[in-house]
């Protein structure tokens, strides 16, 4: 194995992913770690995918699909920051992280976080919430239950198969983040 040692992270929405990422980043703080977050990639204006919104009687962007991002470009990024000899680490963490080919071949370790969908449409309405206190109830519900929802079971969930590791992100991922952190420092030391 060479470096960098490269962690995919996936799992539904709110299910725990960037704090998983975060934590882990955090416990391997002696090593060049970076992170790339898939979010961070999702398309823009007319390229972004929509889906009719029956509760909402209109076109909204879909971010719950394989295309809604530009995944060639977080592919040729992550290959760039492998060239680049500046990380003994990368996590990259987001929904599809699993569920593409591109992105799955290229991490050493693939994680996904399991969360009871109950867990996470309550996380949802709560950082929905705390980003625009404006946001009503039925909007927050209504996106997560004709987008999110959908998008889990059909894309998310049955990327869980390519999974080395499953960690379960309804509670504190200490004893997740201590075996992942082990395991990377074994790595990173044999390379």
């Amino acid at each position: 194995m060479t470096k960098p040692i490269i962690i995919g992270i996936a799992g539904g929405t709110a299910s725990g992913k960037s704090t998983l990422a975060g934590l882990l980043a955090d416990a391997l703080s002696d090593w060049r770690v970076g992170v790339v977050r898939m979010d961070s990639y999702f398309k823009r204006g007319e390229n972004v995918p929509t889906f009719f919104s029956p509760s909402r009687q209109r076109v909204l962007p879909d971010h719950n699909r394989p295309d809604t991002a530009d995944l060639p470009k977080l592919c040729a990024d992550v290959d760039a920051m492998r060239a680049s000899g500046d990380y003994d680490v990368l996590i990259i963490e987001g929904l599809m992280t699993l569920h593409d080919d591109e992105v799955r071949e290229r991490c050493h370790l693939k994680v996904f976080v399991e969360t009871d969908d109950d867990v996470r449409v309550v996380r949802r309405i709560k950082r929905t919430l705390e980003r625009n206190p404006n946001a009503s109830l039925e909007d927050i519900t209504g996106y997560y239950f004709e987008s999110a929802h959908r998008g889990h079971h059909a894309h998310v969930a049955p990327s869980r198969r390519h999974a080395d590791i499953v960690v379960f992100g309804g509670k504190d991922f200490g004893i997740g983040v201590s075996l992942l952190a082990a395991w990377t420092r074994e790595r990173c030391v044999q390379t």
